[in-house]
């Protein structure tokens, strides 16, 4: 095809600049984007819970069977903890491990003091901003549950904070 290119400048507070295809496509890629403040994803584990016709002895210590596999990416940004069953004697002590590996120091667990149905929370972490990605896998940890009652009908949440634009698989 013949022709020509018309390349032009224009007159900006900035002062005189060329402008291109790929310059201007990239203003409006900037300007078209809109901030996506959605709330936190939750992870749920419900621990210890009464049923009817089951027993049910309270926290056990260990390693928990269930296992929490991440569907979404972001960042950790809090979790909290609860029971309407607290435990007595003594603190109900649990961690988290992020494939495998704990992300709360001892100082930082998520615990339920003994006698307490008060919600705890926490936002301090082994490290900022620990990030998660689809297939991570969560697994629960009970460091130390109650010396007289165990404690049991404990609710824990772990809250994400989902990175946004972020295309699903």
């Amino acid at each position: 095809i013949d022709g020509s290119i018309w390349k032009h400048s224009v007159q900006l507070r900035k002062g005189l600049g060329d402008v291109t295809d790929a310059q201007a496509m990239q203003q409006f890629r900037i300007s078209a984007r809109v901030p996506i403040d959605s709330p936190p994803v939750r992870i749920t584990a419900e621990l210890f819970v009464d049923q009817p016709s089951v027993a049910n002895n309270g926290a056990q210590t260990g390693i928990l069977a269930n296992r929490y596999l991440i569907q979404t990416q972001g960042v950790i940004s809090s979790w909290d903890l609860q029971s309407t069953s607290p435990p007595t004697g003594a603190d109900y002590i649990m961690t988290v491990l992020l494939n495998g590996t704990a992300i709360f120091t001892p100082a930082q667990r998520p615990t339920i003091p003994a006698g307490l149905t008060t919600l705890q929370t926490g936002i301090e972490f082994v490290t900022d901003n620990i990030a998660v990605n689809f297939g991570d896998v969560f697994a629960l940890q009970v460091i130390q549950k109650g010396s007289g009652s165990p404690g049991k009908n404990i609710t824990f949440h772990l809250n994400i904070k989902v990175t946004p634009n972020v295309g699903q698989p």
